[in-house]
């Protein structure tokens, strides 16, 4: 008990080649590529302005961040409370903890001020 599609309903589910556009006699598939051209050309130059933007906002970031005499992490003098935490013997976590901050960011700097030459 198939039920059998009409003539009709067969043509409403094929593909058809594309007929010659309105523009001289273009196929409507040009055209479509012509306006897929233009608005990879329009997103192209709005990616390299973002790019320049964001170019621009890390170096006013940078020369920003030693001009305010902080850290990454925003907090002024913990690299000297990092240090002498340090001298005194304790570990990473336990510096982490008692300055409340990320422990790579403790770790990093005791590796870059070896406790010998802090």
């Amino acid at each position: 008990m198939f039920w059998k599609k009409s003539k009709k309903e067969k043509e409403k589910n094929t593909i058809k080649a594309p007929s010659p556009g309105p523009a001289g006699g273009k196929p409507a598939s040009d055209l479509l590529l012509n306006a897929l051209d233009e608005r990879i050309k329009l997103l192209s130059g709005l990616l390299t302005a973002a790019d320049q933007k964001i170019e621009a906002l890390e170096k006013l970031i940078y020369s920003a961040e030693p001009a305010a005499g902080k850290t990454l992490s925003g907090k002024t003098g913990r690299k000297h409370e990092i240090l002498a935490l340090g001298k005194k013997g304790l570990a990473v976590p336990e510096i982490a903890r008692i300055l409340d901050m990320p422990e790579g960011e403790v770790e990093l700097v005791l590796n870059l001020h070896p406790r010998g030459n802090g």
